[in-house]
């Protein structure tokens, strides 16, 4: 475990972060307690006080935050007044993962097969790249969609879309040549336009969920923005599904969205 300090230097006032100290850990048994020990030891060797700690910042790891047998619980215990703060770029990840799960499976597969197919070999990646000359089109790549960051899948939803048409063309060829049972299974689903449709709303949905991480991700100081921005986004989302009168006059925790008057 990786600890760091930050501290405004004596010399000359200028903020710095350093290693503090590398904790091993056993990996067979990285348990909140084990974790918050191991951590609670460094800081009673290095004479800081537990109390100097004003606040947790951290991802939304079960081990981290839940109410019962987390390090933020222990940390708890020990100082009663320390708050915690949940990673907001982690949580709309979370989000967005989560009600991707809603959507067909198939809309996932196309993008995990058409990249998969595709750099299968050298000469499918050539084809492609033949096929788009011929068209006159850029060269473009088809982007593999991360398993852990559900957001990057805005870039890879982008790229499938860019690619539609060369994608069909590419996919007929490679059904009368492979005549394997992927290939069918891409083209059917490239000729589906209910996918095309749900690849759309993909495309408009996580990019708004991008825009808004940027953020929250950015070096420059826009603690003055994040509450408007948070408050536009919710109010965005709830545009398309609840009445324009009732959003505009209601403050949006007292929305009863499971209410259709």
């Amino acid at each position: 475990m990786c600890t760091l300090v930050r501290y405004v230097s004596p010399t000359n006032g200028s903020i710095r972060t350093e290693l503090l100290e590398l904790i091993p850990l056993n990996a067979t048994d990285c348990s909140a307690v084990k974790i918050y020990e191991a951590f609670k030891l460094c800081l009673n060797q290095k004479d800081i006080p537990l109390n100097n700690i004003t606040g947790l910042a951290c991802d939304g790891a079960n081990v981290m935050v839940v109410n019962h047998n987390s390090f933020y619980s222990h940390l708890k215990t020990d100082v009663p007044s320390v708050i915690l703060m949940k990673c907001i770029c982690h949580s709309a990840a979370l989000i967005a993962s989560k009600a991707c799960e809603q959507l067909p499976r198939s809309t996932e597969e196309l993008l995990r097969g058409v990249e998969s197919y595709v750099s299968g070999s050298a000469k499918r990646c050539a084809q492609l790249c033949e096929i788009q000359d011929y068209f006159n089109k850029e060269r473009k790549i088809i982007l593999k969609l991360a398993n852990t960051r559900w957001l990057s899948m805005y870039q890879c939803v982008s790229r499938v879309l860019e690619t539609w048409d060369i994608l069909l063309h590419y996919f007929q060829l490679a059904v009368f040549e492979d005549k394997l049972k992927s290939a069918e299974f891409i083209l059917g689903e490239l000729q589906n336009s209910y996918t095309k449709a749900y690849l759309l709303f993909l495309k408009y949905v996580l990019n708004c969920f991008n825009s808004f991480n940027a953020l929250f991700q950015s070096r420059s100081i826009l603690l003055h923005k994040l509450s408007t921005a948070s408050v536009q986004l919710l109010k965005e989302f709830c545009s398309h599904f609840l009445k324009v009168d009732i959003l505009n006059q209601i403050h949006l925790s007292k929305i009863d969205v499971k209410n259709p008057f």
